[in-house]
């Protein structure tokens, strides 16, 4: 994700967008099998325990089952 660019008054949009920093675009990386699996691995155990984090905090909230049903089957 892109940082946000603090920009003094009266800088036009068109003169934000071309500069320089701007159109650089990071240097891509190749990575070997195993390390695409290594970062596969942590990125799925990372949302998992986000998951789990989510869960607890929507239970201490009130959030059961029979709501969660009712929420879903509505969509």
């Amino acid at each position: 994700m892109r940082a946000a660019v603090q920009t003094k008054p009266g800088r036009t949009a068109s003169a934000i967008l071309s500069a320089p920093a701007l159109e650089q675009e990071p240097a891509r990386v190749e990575l070997s099998d195993e390390e695409f699996w290594k970062d596969r691995q942590r990125k799925v155990e990372e949302f998992n325990k986000l998951c789990e984090e989510m869960s607890a905090e929507a239970e201490a909230n009130g959030l059961t089952d029979e709501i969660l049903a009712e929420i879903l089957a509505e969509r």
